[in-house]
């Protein structure tokens, strides 16, 4: 039997670096992969509802989107067709992950960049717990509405329409001042950071299903899946090709173009469409339309009472007031504010 690294496979990037007035800036970069290769033998032989769990696990991120990808695509291949509401629901469980990985992230990749400090274990362990309660969410109004009271109070420090009218005016004043989004951009600030990382980049186009059969099925198929290129580019799928043309990105693209400003704006921004993405789905998970325009309305309400509330003076008083029903939520995340 193979042991967990040959079946992991091995990543090797390399990294040319050039000098530029004091800063190093990487002009080439060289990769090596065999990662992928065994994917096709370890799932060979596996019945039909046990290979849509195993593809997640092959998966070190977004393992749920993996899962549900081969599950739609085991049931298509079968003649079946799920309802809408297991769709939603399947959705849902995507779109949570996509905003646990946004959390990851901004805990490990951006604070750790900026702050120069590691968060310790058990704060990483609370976002892992924080991804169990979203997808295993029994009250997804009640969740949903602590989500948009935690980017008001803690992420962006202010209503999000609010937040996003200052984004789109250009405005890093205001936007530095509140919320832990905030304080990332006040460091970016301060060190002059905004543009660095600012080079020519290719979003991955919409490619027809046709397309990746065919890739699929070529002689050099192994080399694609392990180093994929679109006609000889390394495409990018990511917030900011995802959220490039938000007119709220507008002008910070003009100033920065693709540097660490716009990424970082661009990445809360998909935190943001996570989140509407999740009510979407949750409206068509309810199934039985009386029952969902019930839950719609509270929800509603819920989030229209939480916009407008201004931020509290004391969030520890705050927090325990509402998340009371979904505590694991809250305690989850309220460590990345400090």
């Amino acid at each position: 039997m193979q042991n967990l690294e040959s079946l992991a496979g091995q990543l090797q990037l390399v990294l040319y670096l050039a000098r530029d007035q004091g800063i190093y800036r990487v002009n080439r970069v060289s990769i090596g992969s065999n990662r992928l290769r065994l994917g096709s033998p370890f799932l060979q032989g596996k019945p039909l509802e046990v290979a849509p769990k195993l593809t997640g696990m092959l998966f070190s991120l977004c393992g749920t989107a993996h899962s549900i990808a081969a599950q739609r695509a085991c049931a298509q291949a079968v003649g079946h067709t799920p309802s809408a509401a297991a769709e939603s629901q399947q959705m849902f469980q995507v779109h949570a992950e996509a905003l646990f990985e946004h959390l990851l992230r901004l805990a490990k990749d951006w604070s750790v960049a900026l702050a120069n400090t590691s968060p310790p274990a058990f704060k990483l362990q609370a976002l892992f717990k924080l991804k169990r309660e979203l997808q295993q969410a029994t009250d997804p109004a009640s969740t949903l509405a602590g989500i948009q009271h935690w980017f008001t109070t803690h992420l962006l420090g202010l209503p999000a329409e609010r937040w996003l009218n200052y984004c789109a005016q250009g405005d890093a004043n205001k936007l530095s001042v509140f919320g832990i989004v905030g304080n990332l951009i006040g460091v970016l600030r301060m060190q002059g950071w905004e543009s660095i990382g600012n080079a020519p980049w290719q979003a991955l186009p919409d490619l027809a299903p046709d397309w990746w059969d065919m890739r699929l099925r070529a002689t050099d198929a192994e080399t694609f899946m392990a180093c994929p290129d679109v006609d000889g580019l390394a495409c990018e799928t990511s917030s900011l090709s995802r959220q490039w043309h938000h007119p709220a990105l507008a002008c910070w693209r003009v100033r920065y173009g693709s540097g660490l400003m716009t990424r970082l704006l661009a990445r809360v921004l998909d935190m943001l469409a996570c989140w509407e993405a999740l009510n979407r789905c949750s409206e068509g998970a309810a199934g039985d339309e009386t029952v969902g325009s019930s839950s719609r309305r509270q929800r509603r309400a819920r989030q229209q009472q939480l916009s407008n509330e201004e931020a509290p003076s004391d969030p520890a008083v705050d927090e325990a007031r509402f998340f009371s029903s979904s505590f694991l939520f809250g305690y989850s995340i309220s460590w990345l504010a400090n």
